[in-house]
């Protein structure tokens, strides 16, 4: 009997929580945003996706992270990427690694913009779509299954980026065997640009899209501890807001996610 009434009540939690979410997310991006009813449609449906990971994050939290998922600007990401470039690098890169690549939407637009990309993914399914994406765009972008945390490739890149990746690096051993990975695979001088949840504004561990996956958020501090002590030197940081405005200060505790640009020593 008790477990039944515990099963009730915990089923009804989970509708009230998703319910809340849906209106939250129309409250917070509906006066925020412009979007197309696909867009909304889309967000809509990864609700029940993401919904393990939500119940871990307070309301507005909720609503970052549903922007942050499914309302993803790449053509601005990769705007961004090109202001890095400019920045940090004394000439434009010729080979760009996209670690953690999904459906190759970075990749694709880098490639459209002349540089040479390959994309790895840990993810068959993924590494298929991203090519049938590529092939429907005409881009020139090369894609491979390939685990982060073992790279294996015949050539280095002036840089490497990963969006939405570095929260499955949930042990100490993962990271340090992925960032051993990069530094072997960029030229001497080599970027490596990757975004983080920041731990300050989300718990450092959260289950995320089933119980069988897990994503870790890191504090700054954290980052540029394991950059150091895997040969990469941290040289900026940008935090981003609910909107996803990219800014160029250093990120307060409060910023939802980083932006972080290293450099290989």
């Amino acid at each position: 009997m008790v477990l039944g009434y515990s099963l009730v009540a915990f089923q009804y939690r989970e509708m009230c929580n998703f319910i809340l979410m849906i209106l939250l997310f129309f409250l917070f991006v509906g006066y925020s945003y412009s979007l197309s009813s696909e867009a909304l449609w889309d967000a809509y449906k990864s609700l029940n996706i993401i919904n393990s990971c939500m119940l871990h994050m307070s309301p507005s939290t909720r609503a970052k992270a549903l922007i942050y998922y499914e309302i993803k600007d790449y053509e601005r990401d990769c705007d961004a990427l090109e202001k890095i470039f400019e920045k940090f690098k004394t000439k434009k890169p010729k080979g760009i690694l996209d670690v953690g690549c999904g459906m190759g939407a970075h990749a694709s637009i880098l490639s459209d913009r002349g540089y040479r990309v390959m994309g790895i993914d840990v993810s068959r399914v993924l590494v298929r779509k991203a090519e049938k994406n590529a092939e429907k765009r005409k881009t020139k972008a090369e894609f491979l299954v390939q685990d982060m945390r073992d790279i294996r490739l015949n050539r280095k890149f002036d840089c490497a980026i990963m969006f939405g990746a570095f929260g499955y690096l949930t042990t100490h051993e993962d990271l340090v065997n992925t960032l051993s990975g990069l530094k072997q695979h960029l030229d001497e001088d080599g970027l490596f640009i990757f975004d983080f949840w920041n731990a300050d504004e989300i718990s450092k561990l959260v289950r995320a899209f089933s119980k069988a996956h897990k994503i870790r958020c890191y504090t700054l501090a954290e980052v540029r501890k394991y950059l150091n002590n895997n040969g990469f030197r941290l040289l900026s940081a940008y935090g981003c807001k609910a909107e996803g405005k990219k800014e160029s200060d250093m990120p307060v505790k409060k910023t939802f996610q980083t932006l972080a640009v290293a450099k290989k020593r």
